[in-house]
């Protein structure tokens, strides 16, 4: 995540204020580490169900990957 930050870093400071630079690695982990997962688990799956309305009922064998 650090290396993706850092190689389009001018994409991010669009979005964020980076006034010290990315993240390191340690504080990313610190990050993830107190996220709610069940928080996170509700909100893919309200945007999968959007995806499903939008898209119509996919095919058998269909899935999303989150890498």
């Amino acid at each position: 995540m650090v290396r993706f930050a850092k190689a389009n870093l001018v994409w991010f400071k669009g979005l964020l204020t980076l006034d010290h630079g990315v993240p390191s690695h340690d504080t990313l982990l610190r990050v993830l580490a107190v996220v709610c997962t069940a928080l996170i688990e509700d909100v893919l799956r309200s945007w999968v169900a959007s995806l499903r309305e939008l898209c119509g009922e996919p095919t058998a064998g269909w899935h999303l990957p989150i890498d």
